[in-house]
């Protein structure tokens, strides 16, 4: 009787399967990458960095989840690691967009007003 509790103790405990660090990792720099667009100059060079880091974090996830090396409950964490890095890449090409058009349309506003 003791020995059958011993091994439903040892299943209980064994099955304990945890997402992989890269994964919670890659999911953390998307969560932070599309936050700190919110941040207009400042923000949009550390979003950057984060969605880049989060793309390679979630591929690299995904690739060891595959190979098997790694536990496929990180498998929807990487993704979404990988989805909001991308959406980061792109709030950040869009901001770089709408600086860049600022200044050219504040540059230009004070030229077409030094001329008439």
């Amino acid at each position: 009787m003791n020995d059958k509790a011993e091994e439903v103790k040892a299943e209980v405990v064994g099955s304990e399967d945890r997402p992989g660090p890269m994964a919670i990792v890659a999911l953390i720099c998307g969560i932070l990458s599309v936050l700190c667009h919110c941040v207009p100059v400042a923000g949009m060079f550390l979003g950057f960095i984060l969605s880049v880091a989060a793309i390679i974090l979630g591929i690299i996830e995904s690739k060891k989840i595959g190979r098997g090396e790694s536990s496929t409950k990180g498998k929807g964490m990487a993704i979404a690691g990988i989805i909001l890095g991308a959406v980061g890449i792109v709030f950040g090409i869009i901001w770089a967009i709408l600086l860049a058009v600022g200044v050219f349309a504040g540059a230009f506003g004070e030229m077409f007003n030094s001329y008439y």
